[in-house]
């Protein structure tokens, strides 16, 4: 009887991480052969975000933003700081909100919770996001912003 290898599927884990006063969930993705993770909007507490990865011997390498409210980007900034790793979207459309993160936080009353942020790339509808042998597709879907 002939054998075939299969080359085994990759598989992810994720921990939901809720940060800021709006207990907003940053999610902390990672493959779990190589342990390097991504951190999709990471709203605020980059220290609480950095630390829960560290503890789960998660490699930072990316941070993907869905869209840029104050509470999905508002700790993006820092982490890249510390890190070194680059912002990944979101959407163009979406600047003017990345830029007005820290006079939003002000306006709820929670000064320094977050920083303005620019991305290292901008997404758009039809590009893709890996993670280990794992693609994503990116939708660009208006309307929440």
């Amino acid at each position: 009887m002939p054998t075939t290898s299969a080359k085994p599927k990759a598989s992810l884990d994720l921990r939901l991480i809720p940060v800021t006063p709006f207990s907003q969930n940053c999610s902390l993705l990672w493959d779990t052969e190589t342990l390097d993770g991504v951190l999709i909007d990471p709203g605020g507490e980059a220290n609480k975000i950095m630390e829960t990865a560290s503890q789960l011997g998660v490699t930072l390498t990316q941070i993907w933003l869905t869209h840029g409210h104050l509470d999905h980007a508002g700790g993006a900034e820092d982490i890249r700081d510390a890190l070194g790793i680059p912002i990944i979207g979101p959407h163009k459309d979406d600047d003017f909100w990345l830029e007005s993160i820290a006079m939003a936080w002000e306006t709820y009353g929670h000064k320094g919770m977050g920083r303005n942020c620019a991305p290292d790339r901008w997404l758009k509808d039809g590009d893709r996001l890996s993670l280990g042998d794992i693609s994503f597709d990116v939708s660009h879907c208006p309307g929440h912003t």
